[in-house]
């Protein structure tokens, strides 16, 4: 296969080349720094000024993006929209020590490629709304926006395990999660990366966890719900529009 880099810089074998971008532009910013404005947090998204000087880079002159005062203070923010009532974690994570940001209980559904399937399948080549570099258009999503998650619960966003951070994302933790493992799989059991990362959804609610759909619409979904099933809802051209 060809060498390529990931995200964090490494050299990894790929036999298919994924979207790639220059290291300048991986900034690792999440989906939610991006929806700021929308939420009436225009300054703080301006004050994170993602497109001069990155946010969470670490292929372009390291932590320097952190050393930015703004930068610094904007991911330490505390939203509340973006915090469950019953959430447990600590408020601030120092999981990516010396850098301190602040957690979330909300994670984008990537599909259901999840640990054990290669960096590519998870990152770029995924089966749910949510990628590395590529956008998905509502028309790509041929299993109804209804029936596909866009974002679910997880938990203790404050340890190593289950990283959640707003303002990250990176596979199997924070902000970007798969529903491989059955819901609610506690961090660090069932199928995991090399740092016993899940990137399972989960809460501390009993027996389920509250999902957000494509088409806007909450629902919660229970512990005990067909693993088949629970995967097609995560996926975006599952087939469950034609039955199949």
């Amino acid at each position: 296969g060809r060498i390529g880099c990931d995200d964090l810089g490494e050299e990894i074998s790929i036999s298919v080349c994924p979207p790639g971008l220059a290291a300048e532009k991986k900034t690792a910013a999440s989906g939610f720094v991006l929806i700021l404005p929308y939420l009436e947090m225009q300054p703080l998204f301006d004050q994170l000024d993602v497109a001069d000087g990155g946010l969470w880079n670490r292929n372009v002159d390291d932590l320097g993006w952190y050393y930015n005062q703004d930068k610094n203070r904007g991911i330490k923010e505390i939203i509340p929209v973006m915090v469950c009532p019953s959430e447990l974690s600590d408020a601030i994570s120092h999981v990516y020590a010396p850098v301190d940001a602040a957690t979330s209980s909300y994670a984008f559904s990537s599909g259901s490629k999840g640990p054990g399937f290669t960096r590519e399948e998870v990152r770029y080549f995924n089966n749910g709304l949510f990628v590395y570099v590529a956008s998905r258009r509502a028309k790509e999503v041929n299993d109804g926006l209804s029936n596909t998650f866009m974002m679910g619960e997880v938990v203790l966003s404050d340890t190593k395990e289950s990283s959640n951070t707003w303002s990250y994302s990176r596979a199997h933790a924070d902000c970007l999660r798969t529903t491989l493992n059955p819901l609610n799989t506690w961090p660090g059991k069932g199928e995991t990366d090399f740092e016993q990362r899940n990137g399972a959804f989960g809460s501390f609610h009993p027996q389920g966890a509250v999902f957000s759909f494509a088409d806007g619409h909450l629902q919660f979904i229970s512990d005990d719900i067909d693993l088949a099933a629970y995967q097609a809802l995560s996926t975006i051209d599952q087939g469950e529009l034609n039955g199949s």
